[in-house]
């Protein structure tokens, strides 16, 4: 039996699956095949008598979860292992241990929505102020903290000499914030790690008891752990090291939510007799989209060399594509799509369309519907429909009812519908709970007490308190029942009549969907949890409700898991939501500087190489084909600016690929941002330039003159004044077709046949200090210093504002102004 679960692999990939004790590292490339080998290495432990009830398997996404799940039953039965997200193995061990950190076991997971709310709540309670941030940045400051093994405690220290304002609010913040979460019984998604790496250190019979547990522990995408999640896996395996880890270092893309690429990379110096196997074989994508890839890759310089490789055939060129405004991207792509699919050369399902920034699917989404007949798509943002108010808000009398200190839901649904519990009422109730330590909803049972409640709120108040106690009472209805319970007595379908009656609107379709997905969950949630019950879940498998257990998994809901690949729809999606999935032909759009790089990683070389590996991620999803695409101009706050290509696209193999181009390469500007851009043969020829040049250069001086003449004033009165004629004069230059920007110099010099002779009298080496430019964004300046060369040549520039402000000059947007 077990040579037949290995019989479909190949023998790199047999080597893997078939290693049974002992730490196993696997640098699984994109395509090679991962999925395939851990299922079949889980099925082939099993065959080998090992007992499932050891076994630990941990993904990123539920989504990734289920199919492995899936592929495991097929090869073989043995239910008792256990397998999910590193969240929704923490909230596990939290229902059977939380009251070592504090925690009931029908505590509530906050969203990040939910968990925000309770941080301002936080913050006003202990009369914090927030003069000089924001507390976004300070919930940011906080779980990058927790994501770092930071209590408040740890964090007054390690943050003892930083004296920045952010650090000051946050010192006083992250204890309140702590205090309130406990006392409504309630935690944020980083409090799942931290509370269990917490609990694994303190607690060592516990941490031996569960290592003895879970004697083989595998851990999917591993270049993605955080430092809370490494120290999960590492208490986990102390005495028993039969780890295995797969991940490669070319697809850590999540260090700004506190991934930490050194996991993975310095996993054999944690374990220096681990075996490591690499796979490199791509079964995915076609030769051509492969080495357009590791050609992009390969100039990551901090990581080990590996070579893809793929007997796949060498398929159609990747093609690049050049268009003047996003609209002209959006519509060729719709057009391209809707050709294909009435050639019935593909189905919708098979194109999928990637973005850096969520708000780039919005011209896309526009082309879609235009084209006859409309072009169905689906926008993987998570369960959108969990994330509407009405739903929300019956959720929320969900969480009340199972977790009554839930302070979060008390105040979304006390006065919702409303029912004449306002704002002051809300206040007095807040301070009786602060100054006795209660719960809100505790508060309202002493209503009656409140001097400063007038008799009117106090009867609202506590008929609110006998509602929310006749839905405790029917906790133990079927969970869709229980749904409408609430739906029907707490007056919501009423509301929700009214509301639609005045909007248009169907929200009550949103509240039926819900029911359906309860009684969906319910249906599914006995026979599930049977299967991965074993004698030490027993427990918790009694006392954990269906109420308690879809209120887990809707927090837990990952940004894919939502996704439905079997719907004939274009799919659009961040590159960071791509991760892990496949299609047959691939858009990527928005490839531009500051967009993809992001602007904030343009200035450190470790964010810069992750941004590469994002773009490789995207490239590598594709299976047959693959567009690139980048736009001349972009609107962004109602106004169209130049766009420059990003300089991950100088690193393809544009000799191998199909580039449809203007004339003057890859960073020229030819085309109007209004135009109906077509991408032609006709478009991209070389026309004759001469007379144009001409005129553009004659103009060209005319204007660096008066630029000159602006910057030669000295009344520092006028300082903004001269800065608005500058900058108005930029606009005017980026109209013209010659703009000298310095990537425009370095395509035009390197270009062959280049008709544009200022170009040709510039090198990105002329750019000298003393020289007097201008920038689209910031104006005109005077070059200070220059340091660097080639590509990597880099200028600062001391702009009219005074400030200096460092440029990479092969992709910076500046221009030329000196004579």
């Amino acid at each position: 039996m077990s040579e037949d679960i290995l019989a479909s692999l190949t023998e790199v990939q047999r080597q893997a699956a078939s290693h049974i004790d002992g730490p196993l590292l696997m640098i699984a490339g994109p395509g090679s095949g991962k999925t395939r080998v851990v299922t079949h290495r889980i099925a082939y432990m099993i065959s080998q008598g090992v007992n499932p009830y050891n076994i630990l398997a941990l993904t990123f996404t539920n989504k990734a979860a289920q199919e492995m799940r899936l592929r495991i039953e097929r090869l073989v039965s043995a239910p008792g292992y256990w397998m999910g997200t590193f969240h929704g193995f923490c909230a596990r061990l939290l229902r059977q241990h939380g009251n070592l950190v504090g925690l009931a076991e029908n505590f509530t997971i906050l969203d990040s929505k939910d968990s925000k709310q309770a941080l301002k709540r936080a913050i006003d309670t202990a009369n914090i102020q927030l003069t000089h941030t924001s507390a976004d940045s300070i919930a940011w400051e906080i779980s990058n903290a927790k994501s770092n093994l930071l209590t408040p405690e740890d964090y007054q220290t390690s943050s003892a000499n930083s004296y920045s304002a952010l650090t000051d609010v946050t010192r006083k913040a992250y204890p309140a914030y702590k205090q309130y979460l406990l006392q409504s019984n309630s935690v944020d998604f980083d409090d799942l790690l931290l509370h269990v790496a917490v609990m694994l250190r303190d607690n060592p019979e516990l941490r031996a008891q569960l290592d003895d547990r879970y004697r083989y522990i595998m851990v999917d995408e591993y270049q993605d752990t955080n430092l809370a999640q490494y120290a999960i896996v590492r208490a986990l395996c102390l005495n028993n090291q039969n780890l295995s880890v797969t991940g490669d270092p070319d697809q850590s893309i999540y260090a700004w939510r506190g991934a930490n690429i050194s996991n993975i990379r310095e996993f054999e110096k944690d374990y220096p007799h681990a075996k490591v196997v690499h796979l490199e074989q791509n079964y995915r994508s076609t030769g051509k989209i492969l080495s357009t890839a590791d050609e992009l890759i390969a100039h990551n310089r901090h990581r080990k060399p590996k070579k893809l490789f793929t007997d796949n055939a060498a398929g159609e060129p990747v093609r690049l594509v050049c268009f003047g405004h996003p609209n002209d991207e959006a519509a060729a792509i719709a057009q391209r799509i809707a050709a294909e699919v009435k050639r019935g050369e593909r189905d919708y399902k098979d194109f999928a369309i990637f973005f850096r920034v969520n708000a780039f699917s919005r011209p896309l989404e526009r082309a879609l519907r235009n084209q006859t007949p409309k072009i169905p798509f689906q926008i993987v943002r998570g369960l959108e429909f969990l994330k509407r108010k009405e739903v929300k808000d019956i959720i929320a009398y969900l969480h009340l009812v199972n977790n009554p200190a839930n302070n979060v839901a008390f105040e979304r649904i006390v006065n919702m519908p409303p029912r004449g519990i306002g704002k002051t009422t809300l206040q007095h109730l807040r301070n009786h709970a602060e100054r006795y330590q209660l719960t809100m909803l505790q508060a309202c049972r002493e209503a009656g007490m409140i001097e400063t409640l007038s008799k009117r709120a106090a009867a609202a108040i506590s008929r609110f308190v006998t509602l929310i106690d006749v839905f405790t009472t029917s906790v133990h209805l079927p969970l869709g029942d229980l749904i409408i319970e609430i739906v029907d007595n707490c007056g919501f379908t009423t509301y929700l009549e009214k509301i639609d009656a005045k909007t248009g609107e169907d929200r009550s379709a949103n509240v039926d969907e819900l029911i359906n997905e309860a009684r969906e969950f319910q249906q599914h949630f006995d026979e599930d949890e049977a299967e991965n019950v074993d004698q030490d879940d027993t427990a918790i498998t009694q006392n954990q409700t269906d109420l308690e257990a879809f209120l887990e998994q809707v927090a837990l809901v990952s940004e894919v898991d939502g996704l439905d690949q079997d719907t004939n729809k274009v799919l659009m999606m961040s590159l960071h939501a791509a991760k892990g999935l496949e299609f047959p032909s691939v858009f990527i759009v928005g490839v531009e500087h500051g967009i993809l790089p992001h602007e904030r990683s343009m200035d450190d070389d470790t964010s810069l190489e992750e941004e590469r590996r994002l773009l490789f991620v995207g490239i590598t999803r594709a299976e047959q084909q693959l567009q690139i695409s980048y736009s001349q101009r972009r609107t962004f706050r109602g106004q169209t600016r130049i766009a420059s290509p990003s300089q991950f696209l100088y690193e393809l193999p544009r000799d191998d690929m199909q580039c449809t181009l203007p004339a003057g390469g890859l960073a020229s500007i030819g085309n109007h941002p209004n135009s109906d851009f077509e991408p032609t043969a006709d478009y991209f020829e070389h026309p004759d330039q001469s007379e144009h040049d001409a005129l553009a250069t004659e103009e060209i001086e005319a204007k660096l003159q008066q630029a000159q003449s602006i910057l030669e004033q000295v009344d520092d009165d006028k300082s903004q004044q001269r800065a608005s004629k500058i900058d108005h004069l930029a606009d005017e230059l980026a109209s013209l077709t010659n703009i000298t920007t310095a990537s425009e110099l370095k395509a035009t010099t390197d270009s062959e046949g280049s008709q544009n002779n200022t170009a040709k009298k510039i090198a990105l080496a002329d750019f000298k200090q003393g020289m007097l430019v201008a920038h689209q964004r910031y104006g005109s300046g005077v070059i200070v210093s220059i340091s660097g060369s080639g590509d990597k040549r880099t200028a600062t520039i001391k702009f009219l504002d005074q400030q200096q402000r460092k440029f990479r000059l092969a992709f910076a947007p500046l221009m030329y102004m000196d004579s």
